[in-house]
């Protein structure tokens, strides 16, 4: 995928900050937070739509990193709510544990 429609569809992550925060019940809906997030999936169908080399892989990887990026963001947040910790401390405990989490695919990915 071309480095504009990438940028375009990294803003869904907002979508999902939300949408997964709603379902955790870890924010508060308004008319004005529904509204811009429904401007924001109108902008994003009007890219997709538009894009002249789409490519469906590409798209859904995208996308999908855009879930695990919103879960990480709800996780981080609910960790500093229910622990006390601050944000640094947050960081440097969940830093090691996204590495662990991401080696074994960075070694196979590298091998082959």
């Amino acid at each position: 995928i071309t480095v504009a429609f990438y940028t375009m569809l990294k803003s869904a992550s907002l979508i999902f900050i939300l949408v997964f925060g709603l379902l955790l019940r870890m924010e508060q809906c308004s008319l004005g937070i529904a509204g811009t997030v429904l401007l924001i999936a109108f902008g994003i169908f009007i890219t997709s739509y538009g894009e002249t080399d789409f490519d469906a892989t590409g798209f859904w990887l995208v996308l999908s990193s855009e879930v695990f990026a919103a879960m990480r963001w709800l996780a981080t947040q609910k960790t500093l709510h229910s622990s006390g910790l601050s944000a640094m401390q947050t960081v440097l405990f969940m830093s090691p544990a996204s590495s662990v989490t991401l080696a074994p695919i960075v070694v196979l990915r590298e091998w082959h």
